[in-house]
């Protein structure tokens, strides 16, 4: 089914600030998917069939530069795209994605973004615009990491994670276990625990069964930029 403007794909993310006639374009072209808890949604290392959207759930994602073992380097929800370097620079695809509980996400497929795209100069720098903008977040997760103070890495990874980490109101609750969101930060199990333990009993964060939801990211932004 063709997606409409008003979707929670166009109105969140990288496709709400797109061109309007570009955005509609992609929408109507969508197919939607659906993914079941830890199925591989988009694979690195393939050539490519098209752009992959996030409408509902959340996905863990990795990169292709990143060893095995890694962690994933973040978890991405509602209006997050991949799939565009394979139409900039003929690379393959540099991201995978897996799904983390049930999500919906729509596809346009490699024929219908060729069609789209076509000589359309400001269409085409939509697609560098969202490279712009992942190339920021892995900036922001790059520095955070660069902190050598545990407690102040760890209030910066969760802030990132619900997308508030330079202003905001946080985004949506984490859903994690404690002992991914160590490694994300950095941490060990052991060590990330405690912390996490003070920042519930100082307000800042409220603990789930993996999950962890901010409660006052004002405050846990002041834990994460203050020596």
């Amino acid at each position: 089914m063709a997606l409409l403007a008003d979707d929670a794909l166009g109105n969140s993310g990288w496709l709400a600030g797109a061109v309007p006639a570009f955005r509609d374009a992609m929408l109507a072209n969508a197919q939607l998917h659906h993914f079941e808890h830890g199925q591989v949604m988009w694979q690195a290392g393939q050539p490519g069939d098209g752009m992959i959207g996030i409408r509902t759930g959340a996905a863990g994602l990795m990169h292709a530069m990143a060893p095995p073992e890694s962690p994933i380097l973040d978890i991405v929800g509602p209006g997050f795209w991949a799939g565009q370097a394979p139409f900039l620079t003929r690379a393959a695809v540099q991201m995978t994605l897996i799904a983390r509980g049930p999500v919906e996400a729509a596809i346009v497929p490699r024929s219908a973004m060729l069609v789209v795209l076509g000589d359309r100069g400001d269409y085409w720098r939509e697609l560098g615009r969202l490279s712009l903008e992942q190339a920021f977040l892995a900036t922001v997760a790059m520095g955070d990491l660069l902190i050598p103070n545990s407690r102040r890495r760890l209030a910066g990874t969760l802030l990132r994670l619900a997308q508030c980490r330079r202003a905001g109101a946080p985004q949506r609750e984490i859903m994690i276990s404690q002992t991914e969101l160590a490694s994300m930060a950095n941490l060990s199990r052991h060590s990330a625990g405690p912390l996490l333990a003070g920042f519930a009993r100082a307000g800042v964060i409220a603990l789930g069964y993996r999950s962890v939801r901010l409660t006052d990211a004002v405050g846990l932004r002041a834990i994460a930029d203050t020596d």
